[in-house]
Parts: structure tokens; C-alpha cells; sequence
């Protein structure tokens, strides 16, 4: 059984929370979006590929959401801007609105990359790969994708 905990800085300690619907594979995504936390991840063997879920945690209650389209795999990252969440890997780039329970295919990155991490700041997503030596920035407006000086990360 998964098990779900969230931290209490107040009491300064872990506490149990209700467990996820679905027993995820090892490389999961979570975003934050909303004060629900959205759970991202294969799950082996499930029908109609159910992978997606949150946790509300006013009702200590999980809550599955429209799958994501495709097999998430082993690799991938996720970042959220307002209600969206975007689920970043080298192959695909999508976005799932929370308010809508919808998802977009959005344009890929086209350089081959090996991705280190996924970030969002003032309203776009940053990728960096592995050893910090290239950045690409997404542009929600544009649905495209800039390379940016790794010398300027944004504060």
C-alpha cells in the first residue's frame, strides 16, 4: 500500500495522510496547484490508463482526474503556472488545466536533451539539462520554445 505524508512545521512532525487511489510507479510528478496537491505516474496494470489523481487536503481525500494521454514512462517532470500544470520530458509537452479537467498537447522541445530539471517563473517553464551547460525556456503565450543563456537563470 502507498503511504501519503505531509510534514507539520508547527508540531514539527510527519503526519499519515489518506493513500493515493492508484499504487504509482517509483517515478512520479507532483505539482501544487489550487491547495491540492495533483499526483502524476504510471500505474501498472490499471484499466483506461488511470494516472493522474489529487489529494484535498481539507477532506483528506484523493481524487482521480482525465488521465493523462499517453504512457508517462520513467522520465518526465512537472511544473504548474496558475491552474495549469505541464508535464515536461524530452518526447512530449502537455498541459492540463485543473479547472477544465482538460488536457493540451502543447509543441515539444525540438533540441535533443537530456533534462535535469523543470521549473516555472513569471509565467514560463525553464529546463535545464543535466550538466547545466544549456537552458530552454517555453513560452505558454507563443507555445514555443527559446534557448536562454544559462548565465542568466532568472531570481
Amino acid at each position: 500500500e502507498s503511504q501519503f505524508m505531509m510534514y507539520d512545521a508547527v508540531s514539527n512532525h510527519w503526519i499519515k495522510k489518506a493513500s493515493p487511489l492508484f499504487h504509482h510507479k517509483p517515478a512520479t510528478g507532483l505539482a501544487y496547484v489550487g491547495n491540492k496537491v495533483y499526483l502524476f505516474g504510471d500505474v501498472p496494470g490499471a484499466e483506461n490508463n488511470q494516472n493522474v489523481e489529487y489529494f484535498d487536503p481539507a477532506f483528506n481525500q484523493w481524487t482521480a482526474v482525465t488521465p493523462f494521454p499517453g504512457k508517462l514512462r520513467d522520465y518526465f517532470f512537472t511544473a504548474s503556472i496558475g491552474q495549469d500544470i505541464y508535464v515536461v520530458s524530452p518526447k512530449f509537452l502537455y498541459r492540463y488545466n485543473t479547472t477544465t479537467d482538460l488536457w493540451h498537447q502543447l509543441s515539444k522541445l525540438t533540441t535533443r536533451l537530456c533534462i535535469n530539471d523543470v521549473w516555472a517563473h513569471a509565467g514560463k517553464l525553464y529546463c535545464v539539462n543535466m550538466s547545466m551547460t544549456l537552458m530552454f525556456v517555453y513560452n505558454p503565450e507563443t507555445d514555443s520554445w527559446y534557448k536562454e543563456d544559462v548565465l542568466d537563470l532568472p531570481e
